[in-house]
């Protein structure tokens, strides 16, 4: 689908203001950010994948992807805003850290 056919387009034609509602760090198995990037995942101390099934806000490769997607909703889909909602991670307080530091394993 073309973003000219987008519903959304109709919509911002017809005058009413467009946003998205944003959950970042969740990423269903099936989809294919996760079939090429398991590595994106949240992680347990052994390896395995947790069993929240959330990007790892902490890893550089899915902050890079987010910034990529944040730009094609202003850019590309030229909305009117966006809300960015919380995904939280039980038991993972120290992926919430905005430094280097923060840990990617539970």
């Amino acid at each position: 689908m073309k973003i000219s056919d987008n519903l959304s387009v109709r919509y911002m034609k017809s005058g009413l203001k467009v946003q998205i509602w944003w959950v970042p760090g969740n990423a269903d198995s099936a989809t294919s950010i996760a079939i090429r990037h398991p590595d994106w995942y949240v992680k347990n101390k052994d390896g395995s994948i947790h069993r929240s099934y959330k990007l790892c806000p902490a890893y550089k490769p899915v902050q890079e992807y987010y910034t990529q997607l944040v730009q094609k909703f202003v850019e590309d889909y030229k909305l009117d805003g966006f809300k960015e909602d919380f995904g939280r991670i039980n038991g993972a307080a120290s992926l919430l850290q905005s430094n280097s530091s923060a840990q990617r394993s539970l």
